[in-house]
């Protein structure tokens, strides 16, 4: 009867290849998860400077939108007409140009308080961004205009100037130029 209980042993063999390839699993998701986490803040930061490139595309508009509206109070308060409205925002095309540029440079200012997480000054950091680009036009009673950061990112204003001074905002775009990328070469066949 002895001879009859079997005796269950466990292999080493089996188990110490099982955890193996547990071991090398949990490897190849770590591995995965920091490429991961890299490719996200990469993909953040891409997307903070586009939203803090918009946000001062959007001073310089509203500081171009302040100066041409600014340019029409001497004709409101004269009650001007049509021409006389015309007339103003040709005068003063370059002021209104060059205020929406200094819009941009204070929308992209920085601070001099310290970076509450690693402790260093925010001047430190790059003084300023590149100014943008900003034409300005006038069509008629329309004033046209376009703002252009860097990075490529546009605000497109189309404002109108009604007969008794005011402006009407008829455009307020905010947009993205796409430079497409041709440097792959595909095989055209033989």
């Amino acid at each position: 009867m002895a001879n009859d209980r079997r005796v269950s042993t466990v292999r080493m063999g089996p188990i110490s290849v099982f955890a193996l390839v547990i071991i090398l699993c949990l490897a190849v998701l770590g591995v995965l998860s920091a490429s991961t986490a890299t490719a996200g803040s990469s993909l953040a930061q891409r997307q903070a400077s586009f939203a803090a490139d918009d946000y001062r595309n959007e001073v310089a508009g509203q500081q171009l939108y302040a100066a041409a509206d600014d340019a029409l109070a001497p004709v409101r308060a004269a009650e001007g007409d049509a021409a006389a409205v015309s007339a103003a925002l040709e005068a003063a095309l370059l002021d209104i140009t060059a205020a929406a540029q200094e819009g941009f440079a204070e929308g992209g200012s920085v601070s001099a308080e310290p970076d509450a997480a690693s402790g260093a000054s925010a001047a430190s950091a790059p003084a300023e961004p590149p100014i943008p680009s900003v034409q300005a036009s006038i069509e008629g009673s329309t004033l046209s205009a376009h703002i252009q950061s860097s990075s490529g990112r546009c605000l497109d204003i189309q404002l109108e100037a009604q007969p008794d001074g005011t402006l009407a905002v008829t455009a307020w775009k905010a947009t993205t130029l796409w430079v497409e990328d041709d440097t792959d070469v595909i095989w055209q066949g033989t």
